[in-house]
């Protein structure tokens, strides 16, 4: 899928990329590097992480990162009880007690030499505002949490990397539980203009055992991938989908029922 201009749409081998479109794309995990390269993203992974806010998504980020040998992180807390208690979780994180807006407090956490900084406080205000003093003190990436929508665009106007909405996950969480059909995973992008969904193919579904070429997908649907067993297959005409097989498809958001009509299960399956 591509996202360009408020408009998010299924490109077909017509159509162009162009500078500042957002790409959705379907990769094995192990070419996933090769593509953002092709992307022209060759930043390294980070190293050096600092948290601000450490709340209990900030606690669970650090918790996960600690995990990676490789990553030294450290956590902003302003709350001075909440400080000691998420020190007291964590075995390698330096957790620092003070503003993330405050300068002195950036440096002393070596915000220059940062390759990434997350800011994921419960105030939307405070995110944005200590991201882009982090990126001005030297980050080279900022990542900033928003639960107002509308700021989504101004933080992008102004040089913050990357937002995280937190309604998108749950949103998405909810809808995998509610489809019909034997729907494994459901992913909202774009606020909600289109979905990702993952879902097991029966024998009843009117996608098995035809070359894809002769399966009338609707425009705004596509076959992005198929897992089958341990095999990640990359889709042609010529592929038939088999029983069992888990399908990936991209779907825009006017399409999302036609998809869940080609897993649902039919009474003769029973």
């Amino acid at each position: 899928g591509v996202s360009r201009e408020g408009r998010l749409f299924v490109p077909n081998r017509s159509d162009q990329m162009y500078v500042g479109d957002n790409v959705y794309f379907i990769a094995k995990a192990d070419h996933v590097r090769r593509t953002l390269d092709i992307f022209g993203h060759e930043e390294q992974e980070a190293r050096r992480v600092i948290i601000i806010g450490g709340g209990n998504i900030g606690l669970f980020v650090a918790q996960e990162l600690e995990k990676v040998p490789s990553v030294k992180v450290k956590v902003i807390e302003a709350d001075k009880q909440r400080a000691e208690f998420i020190s007291d979780q964590l075995a390698r994180t330096v957790v620092l007690h003070g503003d993330g807006l405050d300068q002195d407090i950036l440096k002393e956490a070596g915000i220059h030499n940062t390759e990434a900084v997350l800011s994921i406080t419960n105030n939307d205000d405070i995110n944005i505002l200590s991201s882009l003093i982090a990126k001005r003190e030297g980050a080279s990436r900022a990542l900033c949490l928003i639960n107002n929508r509308d700021y989504g665009a101004l933080s992008e106007s102004l040089g913050i990397d990357a937002f995280i909405d937190p309604r998108a996950t749950t949103v998405s969480t909810i809808l995998q539980h509610f489809r019909r059909g034997r729907i494994k995973g459901v992913h909202s992008l774009g606020q909600g203009a289109a979905e990702v969904i993952e879902a097991e193919a029966l024998e009843t579904s009117p996608l098995v055992g035809k070359p894809l070429r002769e399966v009338r997908l609707s425009d705004g649907i596509i076959v992005g991938a198929i897992l089958r067993e341990d095999d990640v297959i990359k889709p042609t005409g010529d592929t038939r989908i088999q029983k069992g097989d888990r399908v990936v498809i991209f779907a825009e958001r006017e399409q999302v029922q036609k998809v869940e009509q080609l897993f649902r299960v039919s009474l003769e399956f029973f």
